[in-house]
């Protein structure tokens, strides 16, 4: 009788571990799946090398587009960061024609800028330079 219910209480005591350990895996399961929501929620996009159509300081919008010509309104706020080679600039430093890349936050309506970056002007290559130089003379030549 004894052994019948010591193996009872074994049996038992093994169930209950196995609902705990169940009901933690639940739990570490909605843990993780609440994480990546709300990282989904304030993800970061960011747009790469962008050229400035206009500044609106007055409505705080950029308008810029990438290469294909796509144009992208983009808001700005009193926290987002200006950053021209390492150093903090102001809205007003910012002109249209320069190239930037913005990390947006995600949000309804029009993107958020976080940072706004000036990127290096292109330099052309030597090699770039006489491919040109080369072009311009034989338009030169050409009697049209």
């Amino acid at each position: 009788m004894r052994y019948i219910v010591c193996a009872v209480m074994v049996v038992g005591l093994l169930m209950s571990g196995v609902l705990l350990g169940l009901a933690a895996e639940e739990t570490a399961t909605a843990a993780v799946q609440v994480k990546q929501k709300s990282k989904k929620k304030n993800a970061v996009k960011t747009l790469k090398s962008r050229e400035i159509i206009s500044i609106d300081g007055e409505s705080r919008f950029i308008i810029v587009a990438d290469k294909d010509g796509k144009e992208l309104e983009v808001e700005i706020t009193d926290k987002t960061k200006y950053k021209k080679a390492k150093e903090f600039i102001a809205l007003s430093d910012l002109k249209a024609g320069q190239k930037v890349t913005i990390f947006l936050k995600k949000k309804p309506g029009a993107p958020e800028a976080s940072t706004v970056m000036v990127l290096k002007p292109e330099v052309k290559s030597p090699k770039a330079k006489k491919g040109a130089k080369k072009e311009k003379m034989l338009k030169e030549e050409k009697p049209e």
